[in-house]
C-alpha cells in the first residue's frame, strides 16, 4: 500500500516522498533562511500550496518550504504517495503494542533508503515509540 501515485498535483493534506535533495526554507521566498536540506527518500506532509512550484511542507522535526520540481527542466523533486495513507496511520498509536503480521525491515531512520537494522519475521511483537 505504499505505492507512489504518477500523478504530480498536490494537495493541502496530501503525504509526498523526495526523490531528490530538497532544500527546506523558512519562508516561500527563494531569498528566505534554509532551514534543512533533506536527502532523497524522506516522507513530507504537504501543509500549504504555494506559488508556482513552491509547498509548505512538514515531516514532524522540520517545518518549511520547498519546491515540488525543477525550475529549469521541471523534473519532479517529491513525488505524491497515495493519498490514503493518513488513514492507515490512524490505527496506530505512538505507545502502543503490535504484532508484526508480514515480514518488516526495521531501518535506522525514516528514510526509505536508510540502513536496515533487521527484518522483523511474523509474529514479532513491537512497541510504537515515533510515527513519522
Amino acid at each position: 500500500f505504499w505505492g507512489m501515485c504518477s500523478d504530480l498535483v498536490l494537495d493541502l493534506g496530501d503525504i509526498c516522498e523526495t526523490v531528490s535533495v530538497v532544500t527546506v526554507r523558512e519562508e516561500e521566498s527563494f531569498e528566505s533562511c534554509v532551514v534543512a536540506e533533506l536527502d532523497q527518500g524522506v516522507r513530507l506532509g504537504v501543509l500549504e500550496i504555494g506559488q508556482g512550484r513552491r509547498i509548505k511542507v512538514t515531516n514532524h522535526s522540520i517545518k518549511g518550504w520547498i519546491s515540488h520540481k525543477k525550475r529549469r527542466l521541471g523534473q519532479p523533486l517529491v513525488t505524491k504517495v497515495q493519498p490514503q495513507l493518513d488513514s492507515f496511520l490512524d490505527d496506530f498509536n505512538v505507545g502502543g503494542d503490535y504484532e508484526v503480521m508480514s515480514n518488516a525491515m526495521l531501518r535506522a531512520a525514516q528514510a526509505v533508503h536508510s540502513t536496515v537494522i533487521s527484518t522483523l519475521p511474523v509474529g514479532t511483537q513491537i512497541k510504537i515509540v515515533e510515527i513519522g
